[in-house]
């Protein structure tokens, strides 16, 4: 956001349209090696120009490529290796390093790209049900109050990762990330919301099926204090995440928020940023984020900065436990 001059989301899949052009072969395996990439709107980006992705919803502790001599020595042993195998094995390498040390909790998924259509749509449906429920009731009135509170209880019982926006490393609300698998399943619960979103949110939790692959439960070394549970339980069903700024509705925007809700740029005014994403253009997601915020007051945008990301801490020792390599 200020500099080091980070790839867009856009970006990424147009460097990958231009290999392709080039006539460098389709990818089988795209590893996003690093935090919060595991998401539908990249994913959907990229989905054209490779096989397979495989990446981390949450935080993924930097290791430096440490875990791809062990992927690459299983890959040259005889056999036939599928792409899909070849993308799990990225995850599961990166949990085996990982928890061998202990306090490095992650969640790893891997999909096969061809079905970011299908569950673009699905994220579709399940916001255009969102919306006609919202809008079936005049703004202020009990019943569309009833019907916003209930979403946000939704999402407040869903899996957050955290963005630090709520000023520390516990994975909740206000957090702005949200797992849409988890999302998914807390909107089929009984509600005041229709049917019909119950209908369309199951729907789209069958098309997120067997996307995560591991998730890990442990203390992150970056804040003992907090705990984050990524193994499963009734409370979620993981898969990847998405953006939803200001889930409690407080007014307080995700910096990022100008930048992907401007879906229709007004072309007599200065360009936001240039290029917009399929996945917001062609889903309802942004306008059921538009609707979902009428009627609050606009408070302001959090600080632009540069996340402080973090790497692998081989020399961190939990009370009570022996240094790394002595247990």
């Amino acid at each position: 956001p200020v500099n080091h001059m980070p790839l867009s989301t856009w970006g990424t899949g147009d460097a990958l349209r231009r290999a392709q052009e080039c006539g460098v072969p389709k990818v089988a395996v795209l590893h996003f090696n690093n935090c919060f990439n595991m998401s539908a709107e990249l994913l959907h980006t990229v989905a054209p120009y490779a096989e397979y992705a495989t990446g981390y919803m949450n935080y993924n502790f930097f290791t430096s490529g440490e875990t791809y001599p062990d992927v690459f020595r299983r890959l040259s042993r005889p056999g036939a290796h599928t792409t899909r195998r070849l993308a799990e094995w990225f995850a599961l390498g990166n949990r085996a390093f990982l928890e061998a040390k202990g306090n490095h909790p992650t969640v790893g998924a891997s999909v096969q790209l061809s079905r970011m259509k299908g569950i673009a749509d699905g994220i579709d449906t399940v916001a255009r049900e969102l919306l006609q429920a919202l809008r079936a009731n005049p703004l202020g009135s009990p019943a569309r109050n009833a019907v916003a509170d209930a979403i946000q209880a939704a999402i407040k019982r869903s899996q957050q990762y955290d963005t630090s926006s709520g000023g520390g490393f516990g994975l909740d609300t206000p957090d702005e990330l949200t797992d849409i698998g988890s999302l998914a399943l807390r909107l089929q619960v009984p509600s005041p919301l229709p049917n019909a979103v119950r209908v369309a949110a199951s729907a789209l939790g069958k098309l997120l099926a067997d996307i995560k692959r591991y998730g890990s439960d442990d203390a992150p070394w970056i804040d003992p204090s907090v705990r984050w549970d990524f193994k499963p339980n009734e409370k979620h069903d993981l898969a990847m995440n998405i953006l939803l700024p200001d889930p409690l509705r407080k007014g307080i925007w995700d910096w990022r928020s100008p930048y992907y809700m401007d879906i229709n740029p007004d072309p007599n005014l200065p360009l936001v940023q240039p290029h917009v994403i399929d996945f917001l253009k062609e889903t309802n997601w942004v306008e059921f984020i538009d609707e979902y915020h009428k009627g609050v007051q606009f408070k302001g945008l959090l600080a632009a900065r540069i996340p402080d990301f973090p790497i692998f801490n081989a020399r961190f020792v939990p009370p009570g436990k022996p240094p790394y390599g002595q247990q």
